[in-house]
């Protein structure tokens, strides 16, 4: 279990970074208060001793963090636009950030607790769900309530990553995907959400 929160510890230096946040949680951010070469390092450290522990275990939490750093990775997604866009896999690779994480975690309490295996599942299905609604607040947090000056930006213009408004946007028919890439003033996007 305490694996699972470093792992997600070190997912949220991750999103710090690539969202260049400068607080999180009302806080200094962790590569802000440690630089980012020590953020960067941080995270591998973290990354690479779960990892390691877990396939001295039984593996599966190495593909839970696969899955997560890949999610992560596709953060930036303006390469995942240019090859091919397709929605319904774009929210996919958003969620994927956060719900096998979450999902793990969910069915390592329960198994903790000794509760039968179909309860184990529930719980880990349940975890999932909360994953995805852990990711989808973060990304509508990031995006329309942090001010420009706490985001460490002197400007209102967002370059538009493939987040959760964008594939939200894109799974209900729009052409959001065009917009990743570009910059274009936070409050617009915002319109461009509430229109979709």
């Amino acid at each position: 279990l305490a694996r699972v929160e470093f792992l997600h510890a070190a997912s949220c230096i991750a999103d710090d970074i690539i969202d260049g946040d400068a607080t999180r949680r009302g806080q200094p951010s962790f590569h802000y208060r440690n630089g980012l070469s020590g953020g960067i390092l941080t995270l591998l450290r973290i990354v690479a001793r779960v990892v390691d522990e877990d396939a001295r275990a039984n593996g599966r939490l190495a593909e839970v963090v696969r899955q997560t750093l890949v999610g992560e990775a596709h953060d930036t997604g303006v390469f995942r636009v240019e090859s091919g866009f397709e929605p319904r896999r774009a929210l996919d690779s958003v969620l994927a950030k956060t719900m096998p994480l979450f999902e793990y975690a969910h069915e390592q309490v329960a198994r903790a607790c000794l509760l039968p295996t179909d309860a184990v599942a529930a719980a880990g299905t349940y975890g999932g769900l909360v994953g995805a609604y852990y990711q989808l607040t973060n990304d509508f947090h990031d995006w329309f309530l942090i001010s420009p000056s706490e985001r460490g930006e002197d400007s209102d213009l967002v370059l538009v990553t493939l987040c959760a408004p964008i594939a939200l946007m894109s799974a209900a028919g729009t052409d959001a995907a065009s917009l990743v890439g570009q910059r274009i003033p936070r409050r617009r996007l915002h319109e461009l959400v509430e229109e979709s």
